[in-house]
């Protein structure tokens, strides 16, 4: 049997083109959830050819969000999705790590990690989604999870999205011609994913980082005056261990704490040579920066600045 399956909502009554895609393609067969931009009129269009083991998606969409949510998780649909897109689009991990892809890249996606993909634009998307069994078979090391962007130079992308095109025109109802696609689809599917793993010129892996990194710079900004403020509260809020926090602070060349402390004390700093605080105790600046004992504070102040507290303070 060949299994297709096309999907429209060109024929739909407006009202029903939400409802429908969502609950049918985005819950049922997808498990993902759609959300349609405000204010824009809903339209999607896609064609699917499922193979034993993996399947190829092409398709037309207007603005949209989707979301890959923890609930849909653990609908058996293990595995890697690959992504090639028209127009550029945002990524947000489950992590929290944000990425921009765009018509130069090609979205890797592991089906077991929830994310959210927001469409501004109408465009065009190709995709290829392979269970995760056939990759362990091919690969079995290889256990992504997180998002990662593949540039387009990636050996053997160019190859593997072109057979996607010649299978979508040729006739697989032969179950044998199946199988035979889809273990060399697979195949092809691996060469990229192996390379991937090896290659130093990738990037993608570190963009996240970066991305992750820059996030939680900007919450420890918005919060270092909370003397509860900690790497492990921190890294609770964005979802990852510790010392994994604690790493990407490292690869960023400096520790969480130390960057904490420069805050606070450049906090401290600015209210002490500031006349208009003059009236207010060197305790209670520190207090105020963040810190939690003064002796502590002092100590740090002097090494940063080669000077005491009381002395930032003279005319």
């Amino acid at each position: 049997m060949d299994s297709r399956l096309h999907i429209s909502t060109k024929a739909m009554p407006e009202r029903d083109r939400i409802p429908s895609m969502r609950e049918f393609y985005g819950r049922l067969l997808m498990g993902i959830e759609i959300e349609a931009a405000p204010e824009q009129a809903f339209s999607m269009e896609l064609s699917t050819l499922l193979l034993p083991g993996l399947g190829i998606g092409t398709g037309r969409y207007s603005p949209l969000v989707a979301r890959r949510e923890k609930r849909f998780l653990s609908d058996g649909s293990p595995g890697i999705l690959l992504a090639a897109h028209s127009h550029g689009f945002d990524v947000v991990a489950e992590s929290g790590a944000h990425a921009r892809a765009t018509q130069d890249t090609i979205l890797m996606a592991p089906l077991h990690v929830s994310s959210a993909w927001h469409y501004e634009t109408t465009g065009d998307i190709r995709s290829i989604w392979v269970d995760a069994n056939r990759i362990r078979t091919l690969l079995p090391s290889f256990d992504p999870h997180d998002i990662m962007l593949l540039p387009r130079s990636t050996p053997g992308l160019d190859l593997l999205f072109s057979y996607t095109r010649i299978l979508e025109t040729s006739d697989m109802a032969d179950p044998g011609t199946r199988e035979l696609a889809a273990r060399q689809l697979a195949e092809l599917a691996a060469l990229v994913l192996g390379k991937v793993r090896h290659s130093e010129d990738i990037g993608a892996r570190a963009s996240l980082r970066q991305a992750r990194l820059a996030k939680a710079r900007r919450d420890v900004l918005a919060s270092f005056q909370r003397q509860d403020l900690t790497i492990h509260t921190l890294a609770a809020r964005h979802g990852v261990s510790a010392r994994y926090m604690q790493m990407l602070f490292e690869e960023g060349g400096e520790t969480f704490t130390e960057f904490l402390h420069a805050l606070r004390l450049d906090f401290a700093h600015a209210r002490l040579i500031d006349p208009r605080y003059r009236h207010e105790r060197i305790a209670d600046i520190a207090f105020e920066a963040g810190f939690s004992e003064l002796t502590a504070f002092n100590r740090q102040f002097r090494r940063r600045f080669g000077m005491t507290p009381s002395m930032a303070r003279l005319p």
